[in-house]
């Protein structure tokens, strides 16, 4: 196994099962040209979405196996626990293990904490991919930020003193 598998792997994830990845010029896989692919929905974990007992969710196999491939790509994002909105229903899943832990509700103004990502995942007979919005932090650092609120802080902290 190769050096850019294995570092694929300890982001988190078996991505290289399914459409199979592209060698580099050596012949060797290439780490960065992997993870474009995952981002793009290219390689698949085939790893199933469950749904855990009594988180109220209810999915047809046809649903999970758009899920499956929706955190796949979430995966390849670096999400760790996405909301995923699918056929008008919003979930919550834990992305490593693959487990929908509940469904989100969207009818009522609320702050769901924990989320790192947002995923749509395209309609049965759509011809996109799912899509994933990241909050700037998930790029970067483990907490998000707000650089407004930070500053604010700082001259409170000056002032005070």
């Amino acid at each position: 196994m190769t050096q850019a598998t294995d570092m694929l792997r300890a982001l988190g994830g078996n991505m290289l099962r399914g459409s199979g990845p592209t060698l580099g010029r050596s012949g060797s896989l290439d780490f960065a040209q992997l993870l474009q692919q995952a981002r793009a929905g290219e390689i698949s974990s085939g790893m199933q979405v469950r749904v855990a007992q009594g988180s109220g969710v209810e999915l047809s196999s046809e649903q999970l196996s758009r899920l499956s491939a929706a955190a796949d790509l979430a995966e390849a994002h670096g999400a760790s626990r996405a909301a995923f909105v699918i056929d008008g229903k919003l979930v919550a899943m834990d992305v490593p293990t693959r487990m929908v832990t509940g469904a989100i509700d969207a009818s009522s103004t609320g702050v769901v904490e924990g989320i790192d990502a947002l995923v749509t995942v395209a309609a049965k007979d759509a011809k996109g991919a799912a899509g994933v919005v990241q909050p700037p932090h998930a790029l970067g650092t483990q907490q998000p930020m707000n650089s407004s609120l930070l500053d604010a802080l700082a001259r409170r902290d000056v002032t005070a003193s």
